[in-house]
């Protein structure tokens, strides 16, 4: 006996066994699962890419990627250069001065 002669039976065998109130909840059930699987065979994939269906894809390639972050670091945070003073490793921690080193907001 196959595999879904035997489901099948053992759901007419469950089904049976419910009151006669609840077996409508069960065909809506079964209703939906038929209508889930008409739904999948009937969408179509889409395959061709329509800028007409889609506006987006009107911008795809419209801008050179390197453009975009070009100087980026320099647009979001100025020049940083000579907001804060050169430290030497080998200089001792007690000549380094909280006055030589500057915050965004200014001096700390």
């Amino acid at each position: 006996m196959s595999n879904v002669k035997t489901l099948k039976e053992k759901l007419v065998q469950e089904i049976g066994k419910l009151p006669g109130d609840r077996l409508g909840e069960v065909l809506d059930f079964v209703g939906y699962l038929l209508r889930q699987e008409e739904k999948a065979r009937t969408i179509e994939p889409k395959s061709d890419l329509d800028p007409a269906q889609d506006p987006i894809l009107k911008f795809i390639g419209g801008i050179s990627h390197g453009a975009l972050a070009k100087d980026i670091d320099n647009e979001l945070y100025g020049d940083a250069r000579g907001n804060c003073s050169r430290v030497s490793a080998d200089e001792p921690t007690e000549k380094r001065s909280r006055d030589n080193v500057r915050s965004p907001q200014g001096t700390l």
